[in-house]
């Protein structure tokens, strides 16, 4: 999808519907801050050269919110990447959904292609050719990249410019996994039909298949698991610790210290916690830890029944098993379940109120709330202390104060939506965005549109910019207590703006 410059096309800009493409599906919550007044500071941060068409799909933003980058395109003159007011290069054509920024550091990279040939475009510097290239991937802290490369039938591994022996092909499906501080990276190599773990530079023997693999949280332990002979092992730091016939969910503890997985001997599966092996059942889900590590969890299927397991204890009977979480203090446990046509929560060990459907849990960063929103028939609520709170067409997720003392959630009603704080109903518009809190709780500020136009409501507010729309899934960032930012645009261009904005009490 795309457009010119300076000339809208109907699939794009011309109802609010279509804006949602830009702005991202409206889903938001909001609180109320005390009294204020605001300032606003609109600040161009580029926009295409004149008659460019530029590429929808393609836009992104970095990770503070203050640059945006896109493919665009002129006639006769090839595709290139704008970033800000900077315009790249021209090449032939520009990868599809290859454009990406690092997770820090600001860094972006993209595909190119250059009559038969492709290469990748790093912070403007042009890396080798090849005769394919694919998948780039950024380390968590933007300092190192890695991507899949093609001269004629090898592929390879190309990690900060270093380029791997060839291979017959290199797994996609897995991509590039980075360990947490960057230090570490693994992928999956095909020769034939076996496949070799690559990791740091090395190459581990070749399997008949390799399942999951996952870093330790601490990046200091990696463990994967492999298939020989149809026999399945668990290999952690490259030594094998037990020997299955299927493993799966692999899964550390947050403090790195305990590894958790569900496994299979026989007809029977079974959950591991490093050496300890628990009751076989039919199958089991995924294995939940509590932020402090301490406590344990998962659901498992026996004999054509569900049942949760925690602590060494199991709870009541149930048809399908949901969500399962602990609280950020790790002292409560709830979970979602569907017997006999209903779903609930279970919080604790207590089964609350049942509804046609529940989703989007959420504790209160202080762990003494925990919310849901639910739905009955065509009715939608937010659930609070085994309490169903005001029915609304659609509900959206619920959102806490970083103090823990308010709650906010986006509503539609009757065509309209708006914002119901701590059980008041806010101003109805077209669209509300998103919300975003001060790092105080004292201020609160979110997206809206109506009809044509879209604004910034910060403490029940209203800015003085409009804008045709703002950058989709862009957040708005306060960079103190009182100020945030944004990204906005607006026609003809489109020509981008960061928002900026200063709450005076």
């Amino acid at each position: 999808m795309h457009f010119m410059s300076n000339r809208i096309h109907w699939y794009f800009f011309l109802t609010p519907a279509i804006l949602i493409l830009l702005f991202g599906k409206a889903n938001a919550d909001s609180i109320q801050g005390p009294d204020s007044l605001i300032t606003e500071k609109l600040t161009s941060i580029g926009s295409p050269p004149a008659d460019s068409i530029v590429y929808l799909e393609s836009l992104t933003f970095n990770s503070d919110v203050t640059s945006v980058a896109y493919v665009a395109a002129q006639k006769g003159k090839g595709m290139f990447v704008c970033v800000n007011k900077k315009t790249g290069k021209r090449y032939n054509s520009i990868g599809k959904g290859s454009l990406v920024f690092s997770p820090q550091a600001n860094r972006i990279a993209y595909i190119a292609v250059r009559g038969k040939k492709m290469q990748v475009i790093t912070d403007y510097n042009e890396e080798p050719l090849f005769d394919r290239v694919a998948d780039i991937s950024f380390s968590p802290d933007g300092s190192r990249m890695a991507y899949r490369a093609q001269e004629g039938r090898k592929q390879f591994i190309v990690v900060d410019g270093r380029k791997s022996k060839g291979f017959d092909g290199i797994s996609g499906k897995m991509g590039f996994l980075f360990s947490k501080d960057s230090k570490h990276m693994i992928a999956v190599a095909v020769n034939g039909k076996k496949q070799i773990l690559y990791i740091n530079g090395r190459y581990s023997k070749p399997y008949d298949r390799i399942g999951e693999i996952v870093f330790s949280p601490d990046s200091k332990h990696y463990v994967y698991s492999i298939e020989t002979s149809g026999r399945w092992y668990v290999i952690r730091d490259g030594k094998k610790v037990r020997l299955l016939d299927g493993v799966k969910e692999l899964t550390f503890s947050p403090n790195s210290l305990y590894l958790a997985y569900v496994a299979q001997r026989n007809r029977d599966s079974f959950v591991v916690r490093d050496v300890r092996e628990y009751k076989s059942c039919d199958t089991a889900t995924m294995p939940v830890f509590s932020p402090d590590s301490s406590r344990f969890a998962y659901a498992f299927l026996k004999a054509g029944a569900w049942r949760v397991a925690i602590d060494n204890g199991e709870g009541p009977v149930f048809d399908r098993p949901g969500r399962l979480m602990f609280s950020p203090d790790s002292k409560h446990f709830a979970y979602t379940a569907y017997s006999s046509g209903e779903w609930y929560v279970v919080l604790d060990g207590s089964k609350g109120l049942s509804f046609t459907n529940v989703a989007n849990l959420v504790f209160s960063p202080d762990s003494n709330r925990m919310v849901y929103a639910a739905r009955d028939d065509n009715e939608q609520m937010v659930v609070e202390n085994n309490e169903a709170g005001k029915s609304y067409d659609q509900v959206g997720k619920p959102v806490f104060s970083p103090d823990s003392k308010h709650m906010a959630y986006p509503v539609a009603k009757d065509g309209k939506m708006f914002i119901v704080m701590d059980g008041r109903e806010g101003e109805p518009f077209d669209q509300v965005g998103e919300p975003f809190f001060s790092p105080d709780s004292r201020h609160v500020a979110y997206k809206v549109g109506n009809g044509d136009t879209w604004f910034i409501v910060v403490d029940d507010k209203i800015s003085k910019n409009r804008f045709d729309g703002f950058v989709k899934n862009a957040p708005l960032v306060f960079d103190s207590e009182s100020t945030l930012h944004g990204l906005s645009w607006r026609l003809p261009g489109p020509e981008f703006f960061r928002v900026d904005i200063e709450i005076k009490n």
